[in-house]
């Protein structure tokens, strides 16, 4: 089975013929379009975030050697003042004590995930591996641009950058 273009094209190269091989797109499961959040004061007071006032978020297991969590880390950074880089999910106690201070490590529950989609003003995406790369999807589904490394189906979510931008 193969979740994206990119995965067919190289399965194609080097083993078999892309019709032989099913293609099962991940989606993500937004529910009735009318109820994704889209206002950010609301979605940030929801979660407790509202003294932040920009926030790039972040999600997922982080690692540096797949997920980039080093790239986060470099971003955080050079962020202007005002500025958080949430990032969302486990976050080793290794890594954690490396974050600046504005960066921020929470761990929010499933059905609060497009509430903390909607508080953010971007989505960075940097895995250097994924089979579909699922989040870039939920945050643009609830409205947020993203910033995602050209892996998994990355291309084919933003597209020509109409949904964010690929680096």
């Amino acid at each position: 089975v193969r979740v994206n273009a990119r995965e067919s094209n190289h399965l194609a190269f080097n083993w078999f013929s892309p019709s032989k091989i099913p293609l099962s797109a991940n989606s993500c499961s937004k529910g009735e379009s009318s109820n994704i959040p889209r206002a950010k004061g609301k979605s940030k007071a929801r979660l407790g975030l509202e003294g932040h006032e920009k926030m790039v978020l972040a999600c997922g297991r982080m690692s540096i050697a797949h997920k980039g969590f080093d790239i986060l880390l470099e971003v955080a950074g050079k962020l202007p003042k005002g500025c958080t880089l949430v990032v969302n999910g486990n976050v080793p106690q290794k890594l954690a004590s490396m974050m600046p201070p504005n960066m921020l490590a929470t761990a929010t529950k499933t059905e609060d995930l497009p509430f903390l989609y909607s508080a953010a003003d971007l989505f960075a995406h940097p895995s250097r591996y994924e089979g579909f790369g699922l989040a870039t999807a939920e945050a643009m589904a609830c409205g947020t641009p993203a910033v995602a490394f050209d892996t998994g189906a990355a291309g084919e979510l933003i597209g020509k950058n109409e949904g964010g931008r690929l680096i």
